[in-house]
């Protein structure tokens, strides 16, 4: 692939990224937690069972200190818990609470009810938005694996709105 194309997808990537974080941040002020620690939420929402911390730290694409870092204010805030993993003396596993669920879904009932967000896709058809999804889920199968994209691909939540 020319090094143009690969610098401006670079760029895209980059400000899509940072413009939704911004969008994101602005959209959820009022809750007084990250969209780090959000997305933590949002991580053990979507999944039946308690996470270890290299779990977690995979599925949100972080170093092990920062998801230890990042779980930190969310155990004082009662959002989750931690505890040992029943598999093996070494690890502990993390659990979202009944008030974290709750915060998750007030969070995700205020994302879904903006029209705009994560952008303005008005102008943006149906063919373009899967062709969009499908070239971003195979750069993703390439990068971190089947088990990372059928969890992007299949996190469904139930937003209570």
């Amino acid at each position: 692939m020319e090094i143009d194309l690969r610098k401006q997808m670079l760029l895209m990537v980059r400000a899509l990224y940072f413009t939704l974080e911004e969008r994101w941040a602005l959209l959820t002020r009022n809750y007084n937690i990250s969209t780090a620690q959000q997305h933590v939420l949002y991580i053990l929402f979507t999944n039946e069972t308690a996470l270890t911390v290299t779990q977690i730290s995979k599925m949100g694409c972080w170093h092990i200190s920062t998801v230890t870092r990042l779980l930190k204010p969310l155990i004082q805030e009662r959002y989750i818990v931690v505890c040992p993993d029943p598999f093996s003396s070494k690890t502990k596993c993390v659990e979202i609470t009944e008030g974290g669920k709750a915060l998750v879904q007030a969070i995700l009932t205020d994302l879904v009810n903006a029209a705009d967000f994560p952008y303005d896709l008005s102008d943006v058809s149906e063919e373009q938005m899967k062709e969009f999804l499908r070239l971003g889920l195979h750069i993703l199968q390439k990068q971190k694996g089947e088990g990372f994209v059928n969890w992007v691909h299949q996190a469904e939540v139930i937003v209570n709105s």
